[in-house]
Parts: C-alpha cells; sequence; structure tokens
C-alpha cells in the first residue's frame, strides 16, 4: 500500500506522516529530505520540485518492488500529482490512498514562523501555496492537525486505511 500524506507547508503532514510510518511499520520518504538530498541550495523551481517528484517515485518503485508499504510525505498540491502516482501503484498491483492534513492560518504561521529540522519552506511558501492548491477527485480522508490531537489523527488513519 502508499499512502500520500498532502498538505500545505505547516499543516503537520511531515509530524504526522513520521508518526504513521512508525505506527503501521511502512516505509517513509519526504520530499523535503529527498530535495536536500539532492540540491545544496534548494530554490523550489520548478524544475526542482519535479526532480524531488521523480526521485520520489523512483524510490516508491523499489519499495513496491520490495512488497513494501510506503508514505510519501510532500504537498503534492496538484491532484496530477496524486494521480501519478497513484498510477505506479495500479501498475505495482498495489492500493493507493490519500490523507490530507490541513491546520488553521494561525497554526500554520506560528509552525512556519522558525527553523524547521528539513523543510525551508516558511509562512511567504504556505501563502503562494495556498491558492494553487487543489483538493483531490478521488476519495480521501482529511485530518486537521488543530483541531484534533496526534493519537486521535493516527488512530483516525488507520482506521480509514484498515477500512478498505
Amino acid at each position: 500500500m502508499v499512502i500520500i500524506i498532502s498538505g500545505l507547508p505547516g499543516s503537520g503532514k511531515s509530524f504526522f506522516a513520521e508518526k504513521l510510518a512508525k505506527l503501521i511499520n511502512a516505509e517513509y520518504l519526504s520530499s523535503d529530505i529527498i530535495r536536500k538530498e539532492l540540491f545544496s541550495n534548494p530554490t523550489y523551481s520548478k524544475g526542482e520540485k519535479e526532480a524531488v517528484y521523480e526521485e520520489m517515485k523512483i524510490k516508491m518503485k523499489v519499495f513496491l518492488s520490495e512488497k513494501k508499504d510506503v508514505i510519501l510525505d510532500a504537498t503534492f498540491f496538484k491532484d496530477r500529482l496524486r494521480k501519478s502516482f497513484c498510477k505506479v501503484c495500479i501498475q505495482h498491483k498495489t492500493t493507493c490512498r490519500i490523507i490530507i492534513i490541513s491546520a488553521s492560518e494561525e497554526d500554520i504561521r506560528q509552525r512556519t514562523s522558525h527553523k524547521r529540522t528539513f523543510s525551508d519552506a516558511d509562512y511567504s511558501v504556505y501563502l503562494k501555496m495556498k491558492d494553487q492548491f487543489e483538493m483531490p477527485e478521488t476519495e480521501f480522508l482529511e485530518l486537521n492537525s488543530s483541531k484534533i490531537d496526534i493519537n486521535l489523527m493516527l488512530n483516525k488513519a488507520v482506521a480509514y486505511l484498515n477500512a478498505k
């Protein structure tokens, strides 16, 4: 199974995705970590974003060939990006689930105001992406990290994943 964790910068998706990966014993692929591996001074250009997603897809395919579950942690702000990864899942005869993480504007402003371990995206990046973010056209679970705590988010996610 592939689980796409999507959301805007500062939504809490990476915090959630790492915990979910440990809980369900899945491999964890982060666009922030891959970006740091590929680019010493990332600019978040269109070409860099494409390279990061392509590298993520390559790594995902390796894990799928090893019959491992994979969690993908990235903004996936365009639905076509999510669909392209789900298409690979079909080729590998595995399921693809989407979880959208959201948060209040106030929480996002606070979270993006200080340096985070891997992400360089600050509040200005959030504001640029906010109007471009597309919700999935297919089934998904949305969790709001401002309204429920991490344990309840994880429980809801596991229930969603097991319901299929």
